[in-house]
Order: structure tokens, then C-alpha cells, then sequence
């Protein structure tokens, strides 16, 4: 597939895929808008890793369909006959590549202006190489990441070839998708379609579920996010310093993120606990203006000095960073799961974070950290303190051990590969507009 012409290079990790690995499970066409792209390498870290899981752990065939905008020519596209024959071109040519050991594809979308427009584009984009995609991947399952873009194009992929679909409902909350009639319409008619439904938390599955009718809520289950514990791993030595507390906050510029609260809550920290210092990252999609915001925010909080901002991190960065402080704070506003808590949890780090949704079901126990009230900076405050106070009473070995119970790579691979084995082996189910 796409051997007649030759591939614009992609960066290091991306390699060329030159021949098909067939594994011996299920074969599976994933579905991702999300997925890690040069352009966006720190975009959906979280599906790479559960993929890569599948194929390495599990010995699921899986493979990754991911379309992208392609460029500048999108404002006009029937304007440019030489853009339209380039863009032809490049669907047709398109090879597959290789990143962390899961192959994926990458075929152009023409639109992106407004997300009713770009879910056609998504979908005609899929629709026009699933054929291709079929002849070299007989798949037998579709795994969407969330209703939509990938659930809608996944549903006419799996309706067409007469296969499972799996939907994965990242986004939270899930209001961002229903606010639009078109585009509620599009990811509602997704889900109550596919064979199963994955929410992330028990809270998004509440959320998700009370849009969807009884049986589109019966087929509702609860997988969570996975962490690489090869990777959040914790450091040799470690010495918490309840006087000097290192404090990580990975949210970046996100409003939801609130990263305005976070500061607020050292300033009130570090009343009682003066030593105490606060790491901020970027966060995927901050760009110059999140920097510029996220500066901004450090400078009217006072508290220069006691605050260092990193930059966007990739996730061997991330990593030495949640080794290398005391406890990590989320203070979303809403978190459909909440990643970054699992991935300190896996380097032997409590966490604080607040009670927006998917962190209740990570911080399930005190030996693991503390949850505090959503938007209520002096709270988040008390649990910060509560948890610099009692540093040295925390076990890493413990708390990476319920990470790897309940989150590692092994475990929720194997509850996706059970999942996948029951789909297939179900009489189809008829489905309706």
C-alpha cells in the first residue's frame, strides 16, 4: 500500500513500515483523531500506549487509521485543480508508518473549518481508504476513540464490512458534543450503535450514559486508561523533603486545567510550608499563547520565585519530572480520567487532586493522596498541606502497586482482548439511524 510513490520523511520515532507483522489475535482497526502525529507528538499519548499494549501484551493485530488535515489549500479546495489532483494523490499514495511498534496511517482530510465540516471530511477521508486498508488488514473489529469524529466514521466502516464496533468516549464533559444538534446527532447515533461502549471512569459513564437510550446504556462498561510502568517508573533513591516540597503541575494553559487555582494554592501553601516549590509544563495544545498565559498567571500570582515553568514535555521528560517531585496536583475543573495521576502513582508519588470526576475512581485511598472539592483553591490548599505533612509516611512500593493492579499495561490490555474476543464471537446486532 502506497509503494508507487515515495514517502515524505517523517521524523525519528516514526519509521517507515515496510512489511506487515501479523500477530496472532484479533485483528483490529483503531480509529483515532488523537493519535501522535509530527505535527502534534504530544496529542493522545494515551492511545499509542494502549495500542502498543495490545499488540505487545496481548497479541492483538492492531492497527491505527488516523486522519489529518492536510494544509493550506483547504480554504478553496475545488478552486485549485492542481491542490485537488495533489490531494488525490496523496490519499492514494499515503504509506503506512511505524511508531512504538504500532503501525499507522495517516490519509489526508480536506476541511477543517468547524467540527460539523471536519466530521464530514473525517468520514468521507475514511471511507475512501478502508478499501485499500482491507485489502493488505482483513480487520475484524473497529476500535473508535471517541464518538466522534472516530465513532461516526467507525460505525459506517464497521455497517459496511459487517464487523463489531467499539466506541472509547474519551471526551469529558461530554456536553462539548452534545451542544451542537448535528454533532450530538452524529455521536449519539454512534453510540448507541456500537457494540460496546467504554467510558473511563464510572463518572463519565453516568455522564455518557443518561444521553443514551436503555440499551445504549446497558452496553456501557467501565476500562480505564493505562499506564506504562516501564517508562513512570520511580527514581532509586528518594528523599521527600516536607520542608522543601517539589510540587508538580502538568495541566499546562487550559482554563479546566485551572492553573490560575493551582497557584493561588501555593501561595496559601506556602504560608505554613515557605520551602515549597512548583514545577509547571505546558500542555499539548498551549502553543506561544499558553506560554504567554501560562507566564502571565506566574507573575501576577507574586510568586516567581518559588515557581519554575518547563515547557511542553514529551513523555521520557514527563516521566523524570513526576520522579523527581514530591507529589503531583490536579485541580481540573472536569476530568474524564485523569492520566497524569495514574502516571505519578506508577513513579511511587501521592497525588492530590480535585473531585471532578475520573480521580475518584484513581484516588481511591488514603495511602494514596488526597481529593479535595472542585474549584475551592483554599481547600486544594489544606490537601496539598495534608499531604507535604505526612511525605515521609507514603509507600511508593505501595501505591505502585495499586497503579499496576488496577491501570498497568498487562491488566487493561487483557480486559480490552477479553472484550474483543466476546464481540466477535456474538451474532451481529441490527442497527438503526
Amino acid at each position: 500500500m502506497g509503494r508507487g510513490a515515495p514517502a515524505k520523511p517523517f521524523p525519528p520515532p516514526w519509521q517507515p513500515w515496510r512489511e506487515p507483522d501479523p500477530l496472532p489475535g484479533r485483528k483490529v482497526l483503531v480509529l483515532s483523531h488523537m493519535f501522535p502525529h509530527p505535527r502534534q507528538p504530544a496529542s493522545g499519548p494515551f492511545v499509542l500506549e494502549q495500542v502498543a499494549a495490545l499488540r505487545r501484551l496481548a497479541g492483538v493485530d492492531a492497527r491505527v487509521l488516523s486522519p489529518r488535515y492536510l494544509g493550506p489549500g483547504l480554504r478553496h479546495p475545488l478552486g485549485s485543480l492542481a491542490w485537488e489532483l495533489s490531494f488525490r494523490r496523496r490519499l492514494a499514495a499515503e504509506p503506512w508508518r511505524l511508531l512504538q511498534g504500532v503501525p499507522v496511517l495517516y490519509p489526508p482530510c480536506r476541511l477543517h473549518r468547524g467540527l460539523v465540516a471536519y466530521g464530514w471530511s473525517y468520514r468521507a477521508a475514511v471511507a475512501t481508504c478502508v478499501e485499500r486498508v482491507r485489502q493488505v488488514f482483513a480487520f475484524e473489529l473497529v476500535h473508535a476513540h471517541t464518538g466522534f469524529l472516530d465513532g461516526d466514521a467507525g460505525l459506517a466502516v464497521a455497517r459496511r464490512y459487517g464487523t463489531p464496533l467499539v466506541i472509547t468516549e474519551h471526551t469529558g464533559p461530554f456536553s462539548h458534543l452534545t451542544s451542537n444538534p448535528l454533532v450530538r446527532r452524529r455521536t449519539l447515533n454512534a453510540l448507541q450503535n456500537a457494540g460496546a461502549v467504554i467510558a473511563v471512569s464510572q463518572a463519565q459513564r453516568r455522564d455518557v450514559s443518561r444521553y443514551l437510550s436503555p440499551r445504549g446504556a446497558a452496553k456501557m462498561r467501565v476500562i480505564p486508561n493505562l499506564v506504562d510502568m516501564e517508562l513512570f517508573r520511580p527514581p532509586r533513591e528518594a528523599a521527600p523533603d516536607h520542608l522543601r516540597p517539589k510540587i508538580l503541575f502538568a495541566g499546562g494553559a487550559d482554563r479546566n486545567k485551572n492553573p490560575a487555582g493551582v497557584l493561588a494554592a501555593l501561595g496559601l501553601v506556602r504560608r505554613r510550608a515557605p520551602g515549597a516549590r512548583l514545577v509547571m509544563t505546558a500542555g499539548p495544545g498551549d502553543g506561544r499563547q499558553g506560554e504567554t498565559t501560562l507566564r502571565r498567571l506566574i507573575a501576577e500570582s507574586g510568586q516567581e520565585a518559588a515557581v519554575e515553568y518547563v515547557g511542553l514535555q514529551d513523555r521520557a521528560g514527563m516521566a523524570r519530572l513526576m520522579r523527581g517531585c514530591d507529589l503531583l496536583v490536579l485541580a481540573s475543573q472536569s476530568e474524564s480520567f485523569g492520566c497524569v495521576l495514574i502516571e505519578a502513582m506508577s513513579c511511587g508519588r501521592p497525588v492530590v487532586a480535585t473531585d471532578c470526576g475520573g480521580p475518584r475512581d484513581i484516588v481511591t485511598h488514603d495511602f494514596l493522596g488526597e481529593l479535595a472539592p472542585v474549584g475551592d483553591h483554599r481547600a486544594l490548599a489544606e490537601a496539598m498541606l495534608r499531604v507535604i505533612g505526612r511525605l515521609g509516611a507514603y509507600d511508593p512500593q505501595r501505591i505502585r502497586d495499586h497503579a499496576r493492579q488496577h491501570f498497568s499495561c498487562q491488566v487493561v490490555s487483557r480486559s480490552l482482548a477479553r472484550l474483543y474476543d466476546r464481540l466477535a464471537a456474538a451474532p451481529p446486532e441490527r442497527t438503526s439511524d
